[in-house]
């Protein structure tokens, strides 16, 4: 099987661009959303860290311990949004880019796995506590 995980001088990038947010969850531990290619492939992104929503009019963070559930509805922005990039960095970050502009980007924490990435077959990547190189699965 190829991977759907595409190496750079950075990290590596995943091949999903044009690809929209179908769905956005929110339970009591993270936020996630869904991004389907119409190709039968569908990628879910969970945060369970911090997290910045960069936008033109500013960014906001969010995943913090003290934010009320209505505080992420500026994230529901992104139903139906087109991905231009999903970038991860050698280091443990975490980059989404969209077409409008709309950017997420997910620093590691130093205690807990900030982010995770599965699907495009068998796919699983997570970053790892206090960052560094992400434990990639693609079985």
């Amino acid at each position: 099987m190829i991977s759907p995980l595409i190496e750079t001088t950075r990290g590596w990038e995943l091949s999903v661009q044009g690809w929209k947010v179908t769905r956005c969850f929110l339970d009591p531990a993270a936020f996630g959303f869904l991004v389907d290619g119409g190709t039968g492939d569908i990628l879910r992104l969970y945060v369970e860290g911090q997290f910045t929503f960069v936008r033109a009019s500013g960014a906001a963070t969010f995943g913090t311990s003290d934010q009320d559930p209505t505080d992420y509805a500026p994230l529901l922005s992104l139903m139906g949004a087109a991905v231009a990039a999903v970038e991860i960095s050698s280091d443990g970050e975490l980059r989404v880019a969209f077409e409008s502009g709309d950017e997420i980007q997910v620093a590691p924490d130093p205690d807990y796995e900030a982010w995770e990435l599965e699907g495009l077959g068998r796919l699983m990547v997570a970053c790892t506590p206090g960052g560094g190189q992400p434990s990639i699965f693609n079985g």
